[in-house]
């Protein structure tokens, strides 16, 4: 067991909610029936992931910061608005906008609401209940 994959949260294979680090052997062991030609492809493909899913990680700020920015600018909005804003119908419509975006783009709901400084639920109020723009 010295070769640690890092298995994003929702495959099935995380002990808990939180991203985890799972041995490899772990999730071969859940496949036993594979073949070992297959399961270093599986070994190849896992290793693989490790750096796609820190690349991933890298840029999350960066691309929900752009969505925010394009939003704000065609709204005719400061970003800081948007962000520490009240409640105007203005400020509410492109935060729903910008939540819409980045889900489209498979943001969570706890990463969209860091960025715009909102509790998670509120951010899925606004995507589920939310009026169509």
């Amino acid at each position: 067991m010295d070769n640690p994959v890092e298995v994003p949260r929702g495959v099935g294979l995380t002990p808990s909610r939180h991203d985890s680090v799972v041995p490899i052997e772990v999730v071969l062991s859940l496949v036993s029936c594979v073949c070992p030609p297959c399961q270093e492809k599986i070994r190849q493909k896992l290793a693989g992931n490790v750096h796609t899913l820190a690349a991933w990680r890298e840029r999350t700020p960066e691309v929900l910061g752009k969505i925010v920015e394009t939003v704000a600018s065609n709204r005719h909005l400061d970003v800081e608005e948007i962000i520490n804003g009240g409640n105007h119908r203005s400020l509410v419509n492109a935060r729903r906008e910008i939540v819409l975006k980045a889900r489209e783009q498979g943001f969570s709901f706890p990463k969209i609401g860091g960025v715009l400084k909102r509790h998670h639920t509120t951010i899925m109020y606004l995507f589920k209940n939310g009026a169509p723009l």
